[in-house]
């Protein structure tokens, strides 16, 4: 019998050239743009230029980036790809949010996509988005009482010729009746999580193969069924592209 080096060392090649391994890594492609986002927030926390709304201290954004950087590969796919997926999502004007929690590990993440008024001058749209995140943190909180960490992401849409992102954590352990009765009455005034929808996510560390729909006792995947790859997202807009 082998040495288990030796056993490595044959298995090591095997590995690297097996589809599973092709698949895992196209998979990963999208969760390196949440890499470039700590990067990006590093950067400037480190340099002074990130922009601070006037309640907001430098250890705050650490704990946000931190919180980022713990993420394991396979979950910075998943978090990456809804927030490249909420991106593309905004109408003209509107904005779109979405609340995502992983596991009972991790924080609570707030995503918010927010497209700036034509007129606006970028501190007045900075000001009013920083604040419209740390609001939607309290409703989350108020909403999920087990969002004790609430890391809040906000930026504009794919479809703006500019962006800016900003970032806020709010810490619920300490939060009081006072501060309920106030975030609820902002989910109201603001309709914020008005209608809630929940989906399922299902990553895969390594996404099965598309079936192949050529020769005889290929299995057909229905252009509408989510497709094999993991990717969440219906088969005609993934693999069969």
């Amino acid at each position: 019998m082998s040495p288990p080096s030796s056993l490595a060392q044959d298995c090591g090649p095997i590995f690297s050239n097996s589809p599973e391994r092709a698949a895992q890594i196209e998979a990963d492609d999208i969760s390196y743009c949440w890499d470039r986002l700590i990067d990006r927030f590093s950067k400037h926390m480190l340099g002074g230029t990130q922009y601070f709304p006037p309640t907001a201290t430098l250890s705050e954004n650490e704990i946000c980036v931190r919180f980022m950087a713990s993420e394991p590969r396979l979950r910075r796919r998943a978090l990456a790809g809804r927030l490249v997926d909420a991106l593309g999502q905004p109408r003209t004007g509107e904005r779109f949010l979405r609340v995502m929690k992983l596991d009972e590990r991790g924080p609570f993440y707030v995503f918010l996509i927010l497209p700036k008024p034509p007129d606006d001058s970028e501190d007045s749209y900075r000001r009013v988005r920083v604040a419209l995140l740390g609001d939607i943190c309290r409703v989350v909180r108020h909403r999920y009482p087990k969002a004790l960490d609430i890391v809040g992401i906000a930026t504009q849409p794919v479809s703006d010729l500019w962006c800016s992102e900003d970032i806020t954590y709010m810490d619920g352990r300490t939060w009081t009746n006072a501060e309920g009765e106030e975030a609820a009455k902002l989910a109201t005034d603001y309709e914020i999580l008005a209608n809630p929808k929940q989906f399922e996510i299902n990553v895969q560390e390594y996404p099965p193969q598309p079936v192949s729909r050529c020769g005889a006792g290929a299995t057909r995947i229905p252009r509408n069924e989510p497709c094999p790859c993991g990717s969440g997202k219906k088969y005609k807009k993934c693999c069969l592209r």
